[in-house]
C-alpha cells in the first residue's frame, strides 16, 4: 500500500463492509432510509401492475356455480379388475369429454352467447368498465404518403372467414371446457360435477344437461354394443353356415374324386395286396422251376446229345430209346453176319436212322416245350408282381385320402359345434332385458343465487402484495448494482484516502456548463460555493501543515467527472475572496476551461498583472467575472510551439519552469489535467507540483477504477492531498444515512441563502 501522506498514512487496506454484506447487520433507521430513497422505484410496478390490475378487477364480470352430485355403480366383472378408483377416473374422463362437450353446447345453444363465442360479443364489450375510444387504422393515414411515394396504397389484409366448425373448436369448446370441472368426493362413489358462468341460469341448465347427456351416453353406449355384438353373431353364424356347408360339399367330391366308397376301402385293398401277394409267390416259384428244368434240358441236348433229354423225360421216351437200342443191336449183328451192303443190313441201318431222327424231333420238342412253360411261368409271375404294385400303390393313396378327408370332417365338425355356440350367443343376446344406465343422478343443480365469484378483496390484496414484492426486489437489485463511491466513508474505506468534500450538483436548469461555471459567482452564498469554500479550508489547512505548497493539480480517473468545472469553479471562488489565483489548461488534448469560463469573459490582466518580463506575462488571461488568472490551452499550446515543443502535450520540465516564474505572484496555482486512466500526462505532470486532489463523480465511477487510478498517481510519486466527490445529487444523499449526509441535509441548507 502506498501512504504518501501522513494523514493517509493512518488509513489501512481494509474497507468498512459494505451495506448488503452479511458481517454487518442493517439497522430499522438504514432499511427504511434504503426503502425511502428507491422509493421511485414503486412507479414502476404501480403503473405496469398495480394500475391494469385496478382496472381488470374492477371491470371482471361476477360469475356464478352450479352443483350437481352423480352416483357411479361398482364395476363388477369376472376378474374385478378395475377399482372404485379406476372407475371414477374413467367416468370423469367420460363427464369431461369433447363428445358430451359438444352435445351440450348444441343442446343449450352456447354458441350463440358472447361469453363462450368471442365472435358475437360486441366491438365495444370487454374487461374494463368504461369503452375505449376506437383509433383509426394506421395503414388508412399511412395510404396516401405510400401514393405520394410511388407505392401501392396500404389495405388491411382479410382475415378468412371461420366456419362453425372451426369456432367450435378453437374458441367455444375450449371456453366450455375450462369453466367444467368434474371431481369425486372423499370415500365415495359420488360424483360433483361445476360449472362456471356469468348467468346462474346457464350454469344450472349446463350441469343438468351434462349430467342427462351423460346417462344418455351410458344408455346409448350399452345399446351400440348390444347391436355390435348382435351384428357380429350374425355375421358369424352366417359365415361358420356357408363355411359348413362348402366343407360337407367339399368332403363329397373329394371322396368321389379319391374313389372312397364305403364298400371299398383301404382294408379292403390289403386284402386284396395278400391274395396277390401268395399267388405271386407260387408263380415265381414256378417260374424258377421251369426255368431250371430248361436249363437242363439245354445243357443235356449241347453236353450229351438229344438222347439225354429223351432219357431225362422218361416215359414214352424210354420206349423209343429202347426201341433205338433194340435196333442198333440188330444192325450190329447183321453187319457182323453179312457185311455193310447186305441189303438186311441195309434196312437195319435205315431203321437205326429212322429211330435216331425221332429222338432227336422228340427231344427238340422235349426242350421247346419246356421253353414255352419257362416263358408262361415267368409272364405269370410279372404279371401278379404289375397288380401287386398297383394294388400298394392304391393303398397309399386311399390312406392319403382318408387322412386328409378326415381332417376335412374334424374342421366341419368344430366349425358346426362353434355354429351351434354362436346360434346359442345369438339367441341369448336376442332375449336380453332392455339395459339399465351405470349411474344416477344423486342431485340436480339448483340456480345459484350468489356469484361464486371473482373474490375483489383478495385479488387486490394478493395485487399489491405482488406490487410490494416487485417493489423490494426492484429495490435489492439497484442496491446490489450500487458501484460508485457513495460517501466519504467510503472514499476512506473504498479508496484508501482523505475525503476533502462533497461538491453538489449545480441545478439543471441552467442552460451550459459555462453557465454551471459561473454558478459560484451567481450564487456565492448557496451549497455550492460552500462546499468549494470547505474544499479550499482543506487545501489550505494541508498548505499550512506541510508549509509548502501554492500548485495543485486536480484530475480524475476517467472523463465526465467534472474537475474542469471543479477548477473553473474553485478558481472564481478563491479569487472573489480576495486570493491571486491562476488557472492553467494542462488538458490540451481536450481543452475545456476556456470554454467553461466563457470567451468574452476572457480578458487581458488588469488587476495585478505579470511583469511584463515574465515569460508568461503574454498568454496569461484574466476572468473578469471573478478576477482570476487563466493560461488557456490555445494560448499554451501557441507557447509550445514557439519552444518547437509538441503542442498538445505538457512536459515537466515546461510546467516546472512555468511554475518557478509565476509562483510568487500568486496565492493558489490551480492546474487541470487530463485523465489519468487514459493518457500519462497526469502521472508526468503529478511528480512536478506540490498537491494532487483528485475528482469522483458521485455514484458513478466505479471504486477500481479510481483505485487503479490513484495506483497510477502512487506510482508516479504524486502527493494525493485527496478526493473530492462530484456532482453529489443532495436530496439523495441524505437518504443513505451516511456520517456525511448532514451536510446535504435540509436542516444544513438553512445556512444557505441561494
Amino acid at each position: 500500500m502506498n501512504h504518501v501522506t501522513r494523514r493517509t498514512a493512518t488509513y489501512t487496506d481494509s474497507q468498512e463492509p459494505w451495506l448488503w454484506s452479511g458481517s454487518r447487520t442493517i439497522t430499522f433507521r438504514e432499511l427504511l432510509l434504503i426503502l425511502r430513497r428507491r422509493l421511485w422505484l414503486a412507479i414502476i410496478p404501480v403503473l405496469f401492475v398495480l394500475v391494469p390490475a385496478i382496472l381488470m378487477i374492477a371491470g371482471m364480470k361476477p360469475h356464478y356455480t352450479a352443483q350437481g352430485t352423480i352416483v357411479v355403480k361398482p364395476v363388477e366383472t369376472a376378474m374385478n379388475v378395475m377399482t372404485d378408483v379406476q372407475t371414477l377416473q374413467t367416468e370423469m374422463q367420460i363427464l369431461t369429454s369433447d363428445r358430451l362437450a359438444r352435445r351440450a353446447i348444441g343442446n343449450l345453444g352456447l354458441a350463440e352467447l358472447p361469453e363462450f363465442n368471442p365472435a358475437m360479443a360486441t366491438e365495444t364489450s370487454g374487461i374494463l368498465p368504461f369503452d375505449l375510444p376506437s383509433l383509426p387504422d394506421w395503414r388508412a393515414l399511412a395510404s396516401p404518403v405510400a401514393e405520394m411515394l410511388g407505392f401501392a396504397p396500404l389495405t388491411a389484409a382479410e382475415a378468412p372467414a371461420a366456419g362453425a366448425a372451426d369456432v367450435m373448436e378453437a374458441e367455444v369448446l375450449p371456453n366450455f371446457q375450462q369453466r367444467l370441472m368434474v371431481a369425486p368426493l372423499r370415500e365415495s362413489r359420488v360424483l360433483t360435477v361445476q360449472f362456471r358462468s356469468e348467468s346462474p341460469t346457464v350454469a344450472a341448465n349446463v350441469v343438468n344437461e351434462l349430467s342427462a347427456l351423460y346417462l344418455t351416453q351410458q344408455l346409448e353406449s350399452k345399446m351400440e354394443a348390444k347391436d355390435l355384438a348382435t351384428a357380429w353373431l350374425r355375421d358369424r353364424v352366417t359365415e361358420l353356415r356357408d363355411r359348413v356347408a362348402g366343407l360337407e360339399h367339399q368332403i363329397e367330391e373329394y371322396r368321389a374324386g379319391s374313389g372312397i366308397i364305403e364298400a371299398r376301402t383301404a382294408s379292403l385293398v390289403a386284402e386284396q395286396i395278400s391274395t396277390v401277394s401268395t399267388e405271386l409267390i407260387s408263380a415265381r416259384a414256378e417260374a424258377e422251376t421251369a426255368a431250371a428244368r430248361l436249363r437242363e434240358f439245354e445243357r443235356a441236348m449241347n453236353e450229351r446229345g438229344p438222347r439225354a433229354v429223351l432219357e431225362m423225360l422218361g416215359g414214352a421216351s424210354a420206349g423209343l430209346l429202347e426201341r433205338d437200342n433194340g435196333a442198333r443191336q440188330r444192325l450190329a449183328e447183321a453187319r457182323g453176319n453179312y457185311g455193310d451192303q447186305h441189303p438186311t443190313v441195309v434196312n437195319r441201318r435205315a431203321e437205326v436212322n429212322e429211330l435216331a431222327g425221332r429222338i432227336r424231333s422228340d427231344a427238340a420238342n422235349a426242350v421247346s416245350a419246356a421253353r414255352s412253360e419257362a416263358e408262361v411261368a415267368a409272364r405269370r409271375a410279372a404279371t401278379l408282381a404289375g397288380s401287386l404294385n398297383e394294388l400298394q400303390g392304391e393303398l397309399a393313396r386311399m390312406k392319403n385320402a382318408e387322412v386328409e378327408m378326415r381332417g376335412m370332417q374334424r374342421q366341419a365338425e368344430a366349425d358346426t359345434a362353434l355354429l351351434a355356440q354362436y346360434l346359442e350367443q345369438l339367441n341369448a343376446q336376442e332375449r336380453m332385458a332392455v339395459e339399465q344406465p351405470d349411474a344416477w343422478v344423486l342431485s340436480k343443480a339448483a340456480v345459484p343465487s350468489m356469484p361464486s365469484g371473482p373474490n375483489r378483496k383478495l385479488l387486490g390484496v394478493g395485487t399489491l402484495v405482488l406490487v410490494g414484492a416487485l417493489w423490494l426486489v426492484m429495490v435489492v437489485i439497484a442496491e446490489l448494482l450500487e458501484n460508485g463511491v457513495m460517501s466519504t466513508d467510503e472514499v476512506k474505506s473504498s479508496l484508501n484516502a482523505v475525503p476533502l468534500g462533497l461538491v453538489p450538483r449545480v441545478p439543471g436548469k441552467l442552460a451550459g456548463p459555462a453557465a454551471r461555471a459561473r454558478y459560484v459567482v451567481d450564487k456565492p452564498v448557496s451549497a455550492f460555493a460552500e462546499s468549494l469554500r470547505s474544499i479550499y479550508t482543506a487545501l489550505q489547512i494541508e498548505q499550512q501543515r506541510t508549509g509548502d505548497g501554492k500548485s495543485v493539480m486536480i484530475t480524475s480517473s476517467v472523463p465526465k467527472e467534472g474537475k474542469s468545472t471543479l477548477v473553473v469553479s474553485l478558481a472564481r471562488q478563491v479569487a472573489a475572496q480576495g486570493q491571486r489565483v491562476l488557472v492553467i489548461d494542462a488538458d490540451l488534448r481536450r481543452p475545456n476551461v476556456e470554454t467553461l469560463v466563457g470567451h468574452r469573459y476572457l480578458i487581458d490582466p488588469k488587476s495585478h498583472p505579470l511583469p511584463e518580463d515574465n515569460p508568461l506575462a503574454p498568454v496569461v488571461q484574466e476572468d473578469s467575472a471573478s478576477g482570476a488568472h487563466i493560461v488557456s490551452a490555445s494560448r499554451l499550446s501557441a507557447m509550445l510551439k514557439e519552444m518547437n515543443q509538441a503542442p498538445y502535450i505538457l512536459r515537466p520540465n515546461v510546467l516546472t519552469s512555468m511554475l518557478a516564474t509565476v509562483q510568487q505572484h500568486y496565492d493558489l496555482i490551480l492546474i487541470d489535467t487530463p485523465p489519468v486512466v487514459p493518457v500519462a500526462d497526469a502521472r508526468a505532470l503529478a511528480m512536478v507540483v506540490d498537491h494532487c486532489v483528485f475528482v469522483v463523480r458521485w455514484r458513478k465511477t466505479a471504486p477500481r477504477i479510481v483505485r487503479f487510478a490513484l495506483d497510477q498517481l502512487h506510482d508516479a510519486g504524486a502527493r494525493v492531498t485527496g478526493v473530492v466527490l462530484s456532482q453529489v445529487e443532495a436530496k439523495r444523499h441524505a437518504l443513505y444515512g451516511y456520517g456525511d449526509s448532514a451536510v446535504s441535509h435540509r436542516t444544513s441548507y438553512r445556512y444557505y441563502t441561494s
